[in-house]
């Protein structure tokens, strides 16, 4: 029986990061990538700011610990890009 192929590609689309030393304790934040817009967002209490996609994978140097990771299949990524290009909504 032949075996079947599939495509198990999945984009990060979403980080909830942990500041501190202990769970108890520390601050949380959240990165979340807007797939239409191609943007990452930083969500840090009633902060909202435009991060580079270095910044949220910890390139930049940053001390956080990744807690929570979200992601989306490649496909269902193309079809959104897809469907707010043609001005749609989901």
């Amino acid at each position: 029986m032949p075996e079947a192929s599939f495509d198990l590609t999945y984009r990060l689309v979403g980080v909830v990061s942990h500041y501190g030393s202990a769970t108890h304790s520390g601050h949380y934040v959240s990165d979340v990538y807007s797939v239409g817009r191609d943007r990452w967002f930083h969500y840090d209490d009633r902060r909202v700011s435009c991060v580079d996609e270095a910044d949220v994978l910890g390139e930049a140097g940053h001390q956080r610990n990744g807690y929570i990771f979200f992601y989306l299949h490649k496909d269902l990524c193309d079809q959104v890009v897809s469907v707010e290009e043609a001005g749609g909504a989901l």
